[in-house]
């Protein structure tokens, strides 16, 4: 007699029923509502709309569910499988080399469950082949496992040996890998780790859609994408591209708020590759992660490509699961789902604690288009786009204005993100500490998103003629502002064969005259059968004026053509949250050498511009309030006012000390 579920119905039906209507909790802080059509009666499991989990908070503690009165429903939310990673067991195979091919044999436990993967050891640092893996149980009938996988490493690091299949139930004993030559010469297979699992194969993978935001930042591409849940159960996450043949460096990282700012932790790095083998096969390995489970939401993919273009036409897909709830219908009928309350506390249903003991039936519901819900009172996000104090803007030399294109469809309070352009990155402090978001005299919360981001512009060059020494050729950088951090330079020459030493310097005006600072140092080598990449100067420096001058050393060698100069510098992005109603008159405030790091309730505000979708922002055109602040905001250096007036007080203290000298006297003692 199964008394679990006997025991279940009876604790629902005397514990679940709706919540007298005097105290329904007021809904109107709920930004948010999805109607779902609940198919049947009894205790149900279904999986929560997409659309839902994209406007609920990350953890998904604000949804409510109503049943068809307009009731509150229990329910429980089914947690998402803890997966733990397979034993790896490594076996020494025996290998036999044959006709095109070597074949690699070995043999499993049965106890430990089927195999679902295997990963060839083999030490040859470059090779491309094609492995076929057959499983029998008796040594007998040989069952096909996958058939001509490119396996390969390449010179750069790049390499795919590990061979998958999880679908296949059958805990085959035996094995036997050939791994075709396909015209070179075979290569060692010292052993292979295999993993094993007695569980049952995983039902099939749901694929979730995902919406990238591309941005190029320098040599990288990120691509900003959101999970359709937090600490996500991952099967796969992979990478799609048209670019037919590449090699990259990869790194998935996640943004987090620490110590009043955000920024970024790498959660995995990798090498993705497509890569070109014999017989028209084409080796990928374009899987980013495979079978982990992701805690934050907001992810970015950083892309690494060096010298290379940019891939093409790229495209993320991810499948794994999509959380569930657990609900006891009474008969069928529609319900409102409920989402979008950043304040709202999580809630405790009987439910939540039952779930281990129900058996319910998977439906799948109709579900109509998430709409927003009309708002009887402020929205609880109100208060964290609130106007500071009034601002004292007389210390502030510069302000820009800000302005964004309205969403269409525009939630309470939106997150503007606004990029700080080359102007403002030159004009502000070093930790820009000086940045304030203003709107009619007041100053509004904000955080600077600290994620390294790089940015270019194009310099005006100029060659300068030759000086004292001939062997050293020099070229005039200038720049359109004064006090711009620098992270590069790069450009471009046509030159097949080089050996150069290059540096680059800015001449500083200092009260003893001007004297060179040295920037940054490189080497710039090229030989024949080398690509023509581009010549790249690392730099970590700051500007005091607006020119730089990169010299290089030719020795006793002919000079050589530069062209396609790039400066590089940083950038960062400052996050701010308003209303749809406060969409004008917004400027941004910077170049204040005496002002110190705001403090707001970041908190407070911080969580929401993590998970929140941003309306990118545009500035204008820099407007110089105060000529004085504006010369030393940005390098600290002292303007000329500042040494006018040093020399009025330096002429006043000579003054001074002649006027109350005593006056020289004459051997008669009488005063000259």
């Amino acid at each position: 007699m199964k008394t679990a579920p006997i025991f279940a119905w009876l604790f629902l039906g005397l514990t679940w029923s709706p919540l007298p209507a005097q105290e329904v909790p007021d809904w109107s802080a709920w930004s948010h509502t999805q109607s779902l059509a609940l198919p049947q009666s009894g205790i149900l499991r279904f999986a929560i709309p997409a659309a839902t989990v994209d406007q609920a908070r990350q953890d998904l503690a604000d949804l409510r569910l109503l049943d068809p009165s307009g009731a509150e429903m229990p329910y429980a939310l089914e947690e998402m499988p803890r997966q733990t990673p397979p034993p790896r067991t490594r076996l020494i195979p025996t290998v036999e080399i044959t006709d095109g091919a070597t074949v690699v044999s070995f043999s499993v436990n049965a106890s430990q469950g089927r195999v679902i993967t295997m990963t060839l050891d083999v030490p040859e640092k470059a090779f491309f082949k094609a492995a076929t893996v057959e499983g029998s149980g008796d040594g007998t009938t040989w069952n096909t496992w996958v058939t001509r996988v490119p396996v390969y490493r390449s010179t750069s690091g790049a390499a795919q040996l590990t061979l998958r299949n999880d679908q296949v139930p059958a805990a085959w004993t035996l094995w036997r890998v050939r791994v075709e030559e396909l015209g070179t010469p075979p290569v060692p297979v010292t052993a292979v780790i295999v993993e094993q699992t007695r569980e049952s194969p995983p039902p099939k993978d749901e694929t979730f859609p995902l919406e990238p935001i591309r941005e190029e930042s320098g040599d990288e591409t990120r691509i900003s994408f959101r999970l359709p849940a937090a600490s996500m159960a991952v099967r796969r996450l992979a990478l799609g591209t048209a670019t037919p043949l590449f090699e990259r460096p990869i790194r998935l990282v996640a943004r987090e708020f620490v110590n009043g700012a955000l920024v970024e932790r790498t959660l995995h790095q990798a090498r993705l590759s497509r890569v070109p083998g014999a017989e028209g096969l084409i080796g990928a390995s374009l899987e980013v992660v495979r079978d982990t489970r992701i805690e934050p939401r907001e992810l970015t993919l950083v892309i690494g490509n060096g010298d290379s273009p940019p891939l093409e036409n790229l495209t993320l897909e991810v499948s794994g699961w999509r959380p569930h709830l657990v609900i006891q219908m009474p008969q069928p009928g529609t319900c409102q789902l409920l989402s979008g309350n950043a304040a709202a506390t999580p809630p405790h249903y009987d439910l939540q604690s039952l779930q281990h003991r129900l058996q319910p039936v998977t439906v799948t519901v109709a579900s109509s288009p998430l709409l927003p819900r009309a708002q009887s009172g402020a929205a609880p996000d109100e208060d964290l786009s609130a106007a500071g104090l009034p601002l004292d803007l007389s210390p502030w030399g510069a302000r820009k204005s800000v302005t964004w294109e309205p969403p269409a469809n525009p939630p309470p309070v939106l997150t503007i993100e606004v990029p700080l352009d080359a102007e403002i990155m030159a004009g502000s402090n070093e930790g820009l500490t000086d940045l304030r978001i203003v709107r009619e005299g007041q100053q509004y919360p904000s955080l600077i998103d600290q994620t390294p981001r790089l940015a270019s512009l194009e310099p005006v060059t100029e060659i300068l003629p030759p000086g004292k020494n001939p062997a050293l050729q020099t070229w005039r950088i200038s720049l359109p502002f004064e006090g711009l951090p620098l992270c590069g330079l790069r450009c471009q020459t046509t030159a097949p064969l080089f050996d150069r030493s290059v540096v680059l310097y800015e001449m500083r005006q200092e009260p003893r005259g001007t004297s060179r600072r040295d920037l940054g140092r490189a080497r710039w080598i090229r030989q024949p059968d080398h690509p023509a990449a581009r010549l790249t100067l690392r730099l970590d420096a700051r500007l005091s004026g607006r020119e730089c001058f990169l010299e290089m050393d030719n020795g006793d060698n002919p000079a050589l053509p530069l062209s396609g100069f790039e400066i590089q510098y940083p950038t960062r992005r400052l996050l701010f949250q308003t209303t749809p109603e406060k969409a004008t008159d917004w400027q941004l405030y910077y170049a204040n050498p005496t002002a110190t790091a705001p403090r707001y309730d970041l908190a407070l505000l911080a969580p929401q511009l993590l998970q929140a979708r941003r309306t990118t922002a545009q500035t204008g055109t820099g407007e110089r309030l105060n000529a004085r602040l504006w010369g030393g905001a940005a390098t600290g250096s002292a303007g000329p006012w500042f040494w006018a007036a040093l020399a009025v007080m330096v002429g006043v203290l000579l003054f001074a000390i002649v006027k109350f000298l005593p006056k020289p006297t004459d051997q008669s003692g009488i005063s000259q």
